[in-house]
C-alpha cells in the first residue's frame, strides 16, 4: 500500500516444510531432474511397498520398497530444509514489513530481523511460494509462501518492491 508516495507491503506467513521443497524446485532449474527423480522413487517404493504387502510378498520385499521410499524422501527434505537453514523466514511465523530498505522479519515472540535488498540476488515464484535468492552464493534461500502474499492488501505493492529492487523474476 503507498503512503505518501512511499511503496509498503505487509503481510504475516507461517513457513511449511512443504514450501521448503517448492523452493529447492525454483532454486535449481538444472537439477529438476534430480528432485524429480527423488520424488518418484519415494511414491513408486511406497507404492511398491503397499502393493507387495497386500499381495502377501515376503516381508524383506516390502519392507524394502518402504524403506527405499522414505530414504529417498529424507534426502530430499534433507536436501530441502539445508537450502533455507539461516534464512529468517525459516524462524517461524512472523509479520514482514517490506519498503525501500528490505523486508523487516518479525516472529513471533523475537526480535524482528531486516533483510536488505542488497543481500538479495533475485527472485523466482511458483504458484504456491515466492523465494529470495542470497547474495551470497549458497547463502540460505528465503521462502515465502504465495497464499500469505495473495491473501495480503498490499500484495501489489510488494510485487512492484520485488520488481524495482530484483528485477523479473527467475524463470
Amino acid at each position: 500500500m503507498a503512503t505518501e508516495g512511499v511503496l509498503r507491503a505487509e503481510f504475516s506467513y507461517r513457513p511449511r516444510t512443504a514450501d521448503a521443497l517448492d523452493a529447492l524446485y525454483v532454486a535449481h532449474p538444472r537439477q529438476r531432474d534430480k528432485i524429480s527423480g527423488l520424488l518418484g522413487v519415494s511414491i513408486i517404493g511406497a507404492l511398491l511397498g503397499v502393493v507387495a504387502a497386500i499381495a502377501g510378498a515376503a516381508v524383506p520385499v516390502w519392507v524394502t520398497c518402504l524403506v527405499v521410499a522414505a530414504l529417498a524422501l529424507v534426502a530430499l527434505g534433507w536436501w530441502a530444509l539445508a537450502q533455507c537453514r539461516g534464512s529468517v523466514f525459516s524462524a517461524g511465523p512472523a509479520m514482514v514489513h517490506v519498503d525501500d530498505r528490505g523486508l523487516l522479519v518479525r516472529p513471533a515472540g523475537a526480535h524482528g530481523a531486516l533483510v536488505p535488498w542488497s543481500s538479495l540476488r533475485g527472485w523466482g515464484e511458483t504458484d504456491r511460494v515466492i523465494v529470495l535468492f542470497s547474495e551470497e552464493r549458497g547463502g540460505p534461500l528465503h521462502v515465502i509462501p504465495a497464499a500469505a502474499v495473495r491473501s495480503s492488501e498490499s500484495a501489489t505493492a510488494f510485487r512492484e518492491l520485488l520488481q524495482w529492487h530484483l528485477g523479473k523474476p527467475k524463470p
